[in-house]
């Protein structure tokens, strides 16, 4: 790894593990804060959960919906960000299809609900959107 930043490369073990230590000529005096930080791989999710509640980590990224889902109800604090995005394209522009039918596509619209499907499939995690681009989208910042 070559870079300016606050941390340098100084162990690197495929499949288990990454230590970046303090950069001593980092541009930014009296920064960054951490003398170290270690990244342990764990490739099971069972596994990595059982090893974060047992205190081996303080910080973990979670593998599922339902991971986080279990730690939250265990306690610990949930912090989200934009992720991926699920959507349905119904094929409007073949004629012999329903969905070509705007009715159609709008009564499809009004009947899902989008908020059962995201706390059912999310663990309470996900959130609907009603537009193209979520609410997080930087895009709508040129709105």
């Amino acid at each position: 790894m070559v870079g300016t930043g606050a941390f340098t490369q100084t162990e690197f073990l495929r499949d288990v593990s990454l230590t970046v230590t303090k950069n001593t000529n980092y541009w930014e005096l009296g920064k960054p804060y951490l003398d170290k930080l270690q990244n342990i791989f764990i490739t099971d999710a069972l596994t990595a959960e059982a090893s974060f509640k047992s205190g081996a980590g303080e910080v973990i990224q979670c593998y599922t919906d339902q991971m986080a889902n279990s730690l939250k109800k265990a306690g610990f604090k949930i912090i989200t960000y934009p992720g991926f995005q699920y959507y349905l394209y119904p094929d409007g522009n073949n004629a012999d299809s329903p969905w070509s039918n705007p009715k159609v596509r709008q009564a499809a619209e009004y009947a899902i609900n989008k908020e059962a499907i995201a706390n059912a499939m999310g663990y309470g995690t996900w959130t609907t959107s009603y537009q193209y681009s979520p609410q997080t989208s930087p895009a709508l910042t040129l709105i």
